[in-house]
């Protein structure tokens, strides 16, 4: 799933995409800085 996000403390929009394993336990998430152009990725996985 694709979104745009907006910075509060950067002033910045942007944009991003978010994908959930089909198991439902992890997360990617990726956004990517409209002025560097650099990406950030996070991986969130669920632990018992």
């Amino acid at each position: 799933m694709d979104f745009e996000f907006y910075s509060v403390s950067l002033g910045i929009r942007g944009r991003g995409s978010l994908e959930i394993s089909p198991e439902g336990n992890r997360i990617a998430l990726t956004v990517v800085n409209p002025i560097s152009g650099q990406r950030v990725t996070s991986d969130l996985q669920r632990t018992n």
